[in-house]
């Protein structure tokens, strides 16, 4: 027995024509900003590992060192002001 051939499947939006796609709206719009704003921390703070983790109703941030030496160690937040707070407070102290 041979496979169906693999690829889009019907009905997914990377199948559908450019016209066909209906604009990202309400909570997976809320998704991509969170993924933007994430990208933009990690440009902000190469010297950290930065992360969404969602745990039931539950959103946290996380912020782990790449090097040995960089300080902090570890931030745990579900604040993303005070995320960038911490870490634009440790820049300097390295």
């Amino acid at each position: 027995m041979s496979r169906p051939p693999r690829g889009p499947r019907p009905g997914r939006p990377s199948s559908l024509p450019a016209e066909g796609r209906q604009r990202v709206t309400g909570h997976h719009e809320d998704q991509l900003t969170r993924q933007e704003e994430l990208a933009e921390l990690q440009e902000e703070f190469p010297g950290f590992r930065i992360w969404r983790e969602v745990t039931g109703e539950h959103v946290r941030l996380v912020a782990v060192r790449r090097r040995r030496g960089t300080s902090p160690h570890t931030v745990v937040t579900a604040d993303l002001a005070e995320l960038r707070a911490v870490l634009t407070g440790h820049q300097g102290a390295r």
